[in-house]
């Protein structure tokens, strides 16, 4: 293999990092509200900071009918 060979198949690897870390970092943000809930219920995290860290997910739930549904939903499967 030659040396641009290495930098090509270099790129391409970091190019794939990037592309899940766009994708996967938000879905795990949204995700991670109803282990957040939970943990909020149970009183091991403070509901202020909760609150600021999913700022974006309240504004959504406040204006969103759809992703209200959708965020009340998931935060109650993790309330039980």
């Amino acid at each position: 293999m030659t040396d641009h060979d290495n930098k090509q198949q270099g790129r391409s690897a970091a190019g794939v990092v990037v592309l899940v870390c766009v994708v996967l970092l938000p879905v795990f943000y949204v995700l991670s509200v109803g282990p957040a809930a939970w943990l909020v219920k149970h009183k091991c995290l403070p509901e202020t900071i909760v609150d600021t860290i999913y700022l974006p997910l309240l504004w959504l739930h406040e204006n969103v009918k759809p992703a209200r549904y959708l965020l009340e939903w998931y935060v109650a499967l993790w309330e039980r």
